[in-house]
């Protein structure tokens, strides 16, 4: 008589473990039953919604310089709101149609009796979205660009392939002790009616007043409004500064505006936001609002002349500054230095940074920056300093470290 036996159970590799799901329990099944609307919804909102909400609740807390979640004017706080109000938007409509989405994949079928819904989820509802999000960004933009009632200074800033030439002007109608001050830095009620009644560009060479010319840096008092126009030398830039306002394109012929009105001292960061070719990247602009009484005393040391040299050393570095290749480019006021190519170095040490933000100022990248700017920048059009002697480049550092 032959006894059956049970088969035995297939022999498992070793290391593996048996599933932890009951039989019937995997994708779209529990219980052996189809997976219910209910649980495919539940995980659509586990998957879209809450991390949506983290992001936010962490954009809540960013400190970073240079971020449109750390607003420092109410400009970039009208931008934050509506960029916050289009990621809640985006979470909502973005979950609605994963519920959809899920209604079809694990509900019970129902044929579709009227097209209304196609034609209201489908058409309308995306019409409507687009043109209230279009209105709301065309007013907040022509907001950004409205000249000021009262500006305390005009800022010209005129992008270079790859740094930011600053000009600071009288406004054309002085009402404020600052911009009084800085009309008669810049030369008097003379020089102002004269920028005033020239194009501007025409005031790029004209009587445009050369006493306060920076580069790679701005300065604004807090609370006060200052009006920016914006230049390209070359090709097209754009200016962003996200803490303090939007983005402002650069345009060949064409002279764009910005209006910025910092409400809380602090550095922040800008970027050239549009590829101007080779080290577009390092293209940045570092922006200082200050105390309205530290911005004024930072005026008045801006227009002055640089100071001599203190010592045989300094007066060395001048003297190689001078009999080098320096003054093609750049120009020192008080000096035979006239160079108009490169950044204006007479106050190049009140600067936090060289090379568009790319390095912290101080004597030892100073002298780095001038052996090999191609190392730290490539790219860039300032050529390496390959016929100065190691004690002339250290005197050369040394003189421009002296240019507060």
């Amino acid at each position: 008589m032959t006894t059956l036996r049970r088969p035995q159970e297939p022999a498992r590799l070793a290391g593996t473990r048996r599933s932890p799901l009951p039989p019937g329990e995997g994708l779209g099944v529990r219980e052996g039953r189809p997976r219910r609307f209910e649980d495919a919804a539940r995980d659509a909102c586990m998957v879209t919604f809450l991390p949506a909400c983290a992001l936010l609740l962490a954009a809540g807390g960013v400190c970073a310089a240079q971020s449109v979640h750390a607003p420092a004017s109410a400009a970039a706080e009208t931008i934050h709101a509506l960029g916050i109000a289009m990621y809640i938007g985006a979470a909502a409509i973005t979950l609605f149609v994963l519920l959809l989405t899920m209604r079809a994949m694990f509900g019970s079928p129902r044929p579709a009796s009227s097209p209304l819904f196609v034609l209201g989820g489908g058409i309308a509802f995306p019409v409507v979205v687009l043109s209230v999000l279009l209105v709301a960004s065309l007013l907040i933009g022509n907001s950004l660009t409205r000249p000021p009632a009262s500006p305390v200074a005009r800022i010209q800033v005129i992008a270079h392939q790859w740094w930011w030439e600053v000009r600071y002007l009288p406004p054309a109608k002085p009402g404020s002790e600052l911009a009084l001050l800085l009309q008669e830095l810049c030369g008097g009620a003379r020089v102002a009616a004269a920028s005033a009644s020239k194009q501007p560009s025409q005031q790029l060479q004209g009587d445009a007043p050369e006493a306060i010319v920076l580069a790679n840096e701005i300065r604004v008092p807090v609370g006060h409004a200052v009006e920016l126009e914006l230049h390209t030398r070359d090709v097209i830039h754009s200016l962003w500064v996200p803490a303090l306002g939007g983005k402002v394109d650069m345009i060949p012929g064409r002279v764009n505006r910005l209006v910025w009105q910092a409400s809380r001292a602090g550095v922040y960061r800008g970027q050239c936001a549009e590829y101007c070719g080779g080290p577009h990247g390092l293209m940045g602009l570092i922006v200082i609002a200050e105390d309205p009484a530290d911005y004024r005393a930072w005026l008045e040391r801006q227009a002055g002349a640089a100071r001599p040299p203190a010592n045989a050393q300094l007066a060395r570095g001048r003297k190689a500054f001078l009999q080098a290749r320096c003054v093609e480019c750049h120009a020192i006021r008080g000096t035979a230095a006239r160079g108009t190519d490169g950044p204006d170095l007479t106050h190049v040490a009140s600067r936090r940074t060289l090379a568009a933000a790319t390095l912290d100022n101080h004597v030892g990248t100073l002298a780095g920056w001038i052996a090999d700017p191609q190392r730290v920048k490539p790219g860039n059009r300032m050529p390496p300093s390959k016929d100065l002697a190691g004690p002339e480049l250290r005197a050369l550092a040394a003189y421009l470290a002296s240019l507060d």
